[in-house]
């Protein structure tokens, strides 16, 4: 009969075997795992880069609409631009492909089946907003399996675009639309809540709140309150906060105020 002191002995030793087992398995899963993240990322960025060889673009993308009213829409101006210069001028009855609840977001799809990578596609409403979209682009798609990621991949189309400058995922806002392209392209767009902005706005002869406070002091609505901070837009007539405020007259109506960041001048634009 073994001595209970050797069973225990035995007992050790086998635990001891198993749990450098187990460790020796899970370090080569985690070595394996980082292997295979590293190569994820190489591959990512190699693919990605070939992807965006392609030259043509065929999935004629989706775009939406927001802010507008249906009327607004309803009938668009397409137009390519490529070399400078404009061709395919298209205009078209908008089908959308969905319409919101409260009919304030539309989606629709460009018209042209197939167009270059380096085209710039300009949208026209017939209110005389412009957006120039451009940068559509493929990126790769890599696969993976149980165990990560398998080695291979496919190219796809990527949504993300840029619209009248700005970097976004396919939506055409009525309040950025560009009345005057040829000027309103040079203009710098400066987000609220960014070192950028809170810079501009110390420097400025007329700081953000004492903009907030012009604001009030001209406000068109009586009972609703409504300010939203959009931007400061920088251009060749100067600088100024711009503000968006709702017209508790009328649905889905906003106006933008524009009050200059040196003289605190106050403008409504009503779009």
């Amino acid at each position: 009969m073994t001595p209970p002191k050797k069973l225990l002995k035995y007992f050790l030793i086998f635990i001891g075997i198993f749990l450098v087992l187990i460790l020796f398995v899970a370090g080569c899963f985690w070595v394996t795992t980082e292997q295979k993240y590293r190569q994820a990322k190489e591959d990512g960025e190699k693919y990605s880069r070939i992807c965006d060889t392609i030259r043509v673009i065929t999935e004629q993308p989706k775009i939406q609409f927001s802010g507008f009213r249906l009327k607004e829409i309803r009938q668009l101006r397409f137009k390519i631009l490529r070399n400078g210069q404009f061709t395919r001028d298209t205009l078209v009855k908008t089908q959308f492909s969905y319409v919101s609840d409260d009919s304030t977001f539309f989606a629709t799809s460009l018209p042209y089946p197939l167009f270059l990578k380096t085209d710039t596609i300009v949208v026209s409403t017939e209110g005389g907003l412009h957006y120039y979209i451009s940068g559509y682009h493929h990126y790769a798609s890599l696969h993976y399996g149980m165990f990560g990621y398998v080695g291979s991949h496919d190219c796809r189309f990527a949504a993300e675009c840029m619209i009248n400058n700005e970097q976004t995922s396919g939506t055409l806002l009525k309040n950025d639309g560009w009345w005057h392209p040829e000027t309103d392209k040079h203009k710098r767009m400066i987000a609220p809540q960014t070192p950028a902005f809170d810079s501009i706005s110390q420097s400025a002869t007329i700081s953000y709140e004492k903009a907030e406070e012009i604001f009030e002091q001209n406000k068109a609505n009586k009972h609703l309150i409504s300010r939203i901070t959009y931007r400061i837009e920088v251009g060749q007539e100067g600088s100024f906060y711009v503000f968006g405020e709702e017209d508790e007259n009328k649905r889905n109506q906003v106006d933008l105020i524009k009050i200059n960041t040196q003289t605190g001048e106050y403008k409504r634009e009503r779009r």
